[in-house]
């Protein structure tokens, strides 16, 4: 799905959301955004500051836990 139609970051980041939210709708909730801006989706995830962000967040077991004490 392209995004020539969504370049500005307001725009961009609706769109994304949105299909975040309707990819999961059923299954779980949002509890982070992580969001590239000016860069392409073509760049690897390691090499993107927020994506790669997000890679680790999903390797720690710390992250999403909601067991409580």
């Amino acid at each position: 799905m392209s995004t020539v139609d969504f370049q500005d970051r307001a725009s961009s980041c609706r769109w994304q959301r949105n299909y975040a939210v309707d990819l999961i709708a059923g299954h779980g909730r949002i509890v982070a955004e992580f969001f590239d801006e000016g860069v392409s989706r073509r760049v690897a995830w390691p090499d993107r500051p927020q994506a790669s962000l997000l890679l680790a967040a999903l390797a720690d077991p710390r992250v999403g836990s909601t067991r409580s004490s």
